[in-house]
């Protein structure tokens, strides 16, 4: 099963890029309803997603507040609700896996704006206005993540980020099902240089 699990996983990759590139925009505008209903599942019920639960997090009543991590000043919170498993399992693949919470201005970043900009006239042109209005990403801010909308920046972001929250989850584990080297490369999941979690490799060159 856990063979079939990886090639399900890096099949879905494949598809997923290609979906994405046009529901993105779909599911765009339902980005902070789906971050907080996927954090508060993972955190409730002990999904491993790396990118979240490495921020410090704690509960304070109502809310799991996230402290200042990754450079964000005052740092973030989720507001808890309750999350039924079909609900979490519906926005999970069919609007949050498609999405990049890991965004550092909510639906692009603006290091790749000001790349992009260098780079021809057209794209300085097409990215007129677009700025960061509030450093962080989701994983850092949680629901207090202000909402940052640029068509053509966005669109630029979503071409090279297609569908990065389905690799977050799929792709990163705290335990490792298996690891092969097969003609001199590895196939599973190798460990990642923090030494304490695991990233899906599948044509890694041994030795690496």
């Amino acid at each position: 099963m856990k063979y079939f699990e990886y090639i399900l996983t890096l099949v879905w990759h494949v598809l997923s890029k290609l979906i994405g590139y046009v529901w993105f925009f779909v599911v765009v505008p339902f980005r902070r309803y789906a971050n907080n209903v996927v954090f508060n599942y993972v955190l409730v019920n002990g999904i491993y997603l790396k990118r979240l639960q490495e921020r410090p997090i704690e509960e304070h009543g109502k809310l799991y507040v996230i402290s200042p991590y990754h450079g964000t000043m005052c740092g973030g919170y989720i507001v808890k609700r309750k999350v039924s498993w079909l609900e979490y399992k519906l926005v999970y693949w069919l609007i949050w896996g498609f999405l990049d919470a890991d965004a550092n201005d909510d639906t692009f970043d603006i290091g790749r704006v000001k790349e992009l900009r260098k780079e021809s006239k057209l794209y300085a042109f097409l990215l007129r206005g677009c700025q960061r209005n509030q450093y962080g990403n989701a994983f850092d801010l949680g629901d207090c993540r202000g909402d940052n909308f640029h068509f053509f920046a966005t669109l630029f972001w979503n071409t090279r980020n297609t569908a990065q929250n389905f690799l977050y989850m799929q792709f990163q584990k705290k335990t490792q099902p298996f690891l092969h080297t097969v003609f001199g490369h590895k196939w599973g999941w190798d460990l990642c240089e923090d030494g304490t979690s695991y990233q899906l490799v599948y044509f890694k060159k041994a030795g690496k």
